[in-house]
């Protein structure tokens, strides 16, 4: 299977190999509104721009674009089908691994690598360390593989898509897994091994409410000025957001 233009247009507009001055597709960050949506409030982009991330606003300003690029980014995972069995990391938010062992799935689009743990993570305070087996014919995209040219093939990225249904063992941090640090310079709070165990039904899909996306540009907008965004907006965006990702098969 050869990925079309538009599904590897969605995977570089997802790793940031963007160019030019489009404020939605130049966005190199822009995973990170990509994947809040997934999430059920906002607690994830408040953990966000408190690390000193920005959210950009013009993402959810035209929904059919958004939905466009998730839709292409989703369907692009079915290209890992066929890859042998490997095993990749990530490190995670503690308080993001907390919900994904809760549902037990990946709530959003993983980046994973096969490369292993870095020594330090700055950007990231209370991390686990997430070590996932991949088993031949789970949805997923081996970056380098799936595109003709990649601007970091020593991140060796395997993405894995969201509704992944998890299996999840808590381990004992090895002595260099305990030498990791987060932006604290603290350890890893916990180290897991991760199953695969197949996918998930994807949600049925439910009308979008209009104007969502407008409440949500300004909850991350105010976000980003470390303002209280209204309680009004916080429930439509969430709203929205629910309803947004129901839509990704249509």
């Amino acid at each position: 299977m050869n990925l079309t233009a538009s599904q590897i247009s969605a995977v570089k507009y997802y790793i940031g190999d963007v160019q030019g001055d489009d404020p939605f597709w130049s966005d190199g960050k822009a995973y990170l509104v990509l994947n809040s949506l997934f999430y059920p409030d906002i607690s994830t982009e408040q953990a966000r721009t408190k690390e000193g991330k920005k959210l950009n606003p013009v993402i959810l300003k035209e929904p059919e674009r958004l939905l466009y690029v998730l839709s292409n980014l989703l369907s692009a995972c079915e290209y890992g089908r066929s890859a042998p069995v490997q095993t990749a990391y990530r490190v995670e938010r503690y308080s993001d691994y907390l919900l994904n062992a809760k549902e037990g799935k990946t709530i959003s689009f993983t980046s994973t690598s096969t490369a292993g743990f870095l020594n330090a993570y700055r950007d990231r305070k209370g991390v686990a360390l997430m070590k996932f087996h991949i088993s031949e014919g789970t949805p997923c995209i081996p970056v380098e593989n799936a595109l003709d040219s990649y601007a970091k093939p020593d991140e060796q990225e395997i993405l894995l898509p969201p509704w992944l249904s998890l299996h999840l063992t808590e381990c004992e941090l090895s002595p260099n897994e305990q030498k990791i640090t987060d932006s604290d310079g603290k350890p890893p709070l916990i180290s897991v091994d991760v199953e695969i165990t197949g996918v998930l039904p994807f949600p049925s899909p439910v009308q979008i409410p209009e104007s969502g996306n407008l409440a949500g540009m300004r909850v991350l907008s105010a976000l980003n000025q470390g303002i209280e965004p209204s309680q009004d907006d916080i429930s439509t965006y969430c709203a929205w957001k629910r309803a947004i990702i129901t839509n990704l098969l249509r």
